[in-house]
């Protein structure tokens, strides 16, 4: 899993920026900036984060990671055999196309009960409820 440091960096380089520029659009020093790229600083605070990833264009929950870590307790909430069975699937010459609509059918079942609550009609929604639910889990 990337690091803060890291996805600045990444950042950064698809922003185009020097280390100054985003200092001085984020309001903080240029030696902060990189001691956070280079992981000098390991926990930026969350007012940082978002004035970082402002500056950058990029959400503060991809920049902080923060959504990963609730992507992957949503995938320990779902179960690995599930996932394992639609790699399975894919590997055996199974079209992507052709099972997702069942794979997140079955992934929405195992995180919301057989009925969820809202109607899921996209998987962008579906990704999204997992992630909100692992989310409301985490707090």
């Amino acid at each position: 899993m990337a690091t803060f440091a890291d996805r600045l960096q990444i950042a950064r380089a698809a922003a185009g920026m020097t280390y100054g520029q985003i200092a001085e659009a984020a309001g903080v020093s240029k030696t902060h900036v990189w001691e956070l790229a280079q992981g000098r600083v390991a926990n930026p605070t969350i007012a940082l984060t978002e004035k970082l990833a402002a500056a950058l264009n990029v959400e503060p929950t991809w920049l902080s990671g923060w959504e990963d870590a609730a992507v992957d307790r949503a995938i320990d909430r779902m179960g690995w055999p599930e996932i394992h069975a639609f790699n399975y699937a894919l590997r055996s010459g199974q079209d992507v196309r052709e099972d997702a609509g069942g794979y997140m059918l079955r992934a929405i079942k195992a995180l919301f009960g057989s009925k969820p609550a809202d109607p899921v009609l996209t998987y962008r929604a579906a990704a999204r409820a997992m992630v909100e639910l692992a989310r409301q889990d985490a707090a």
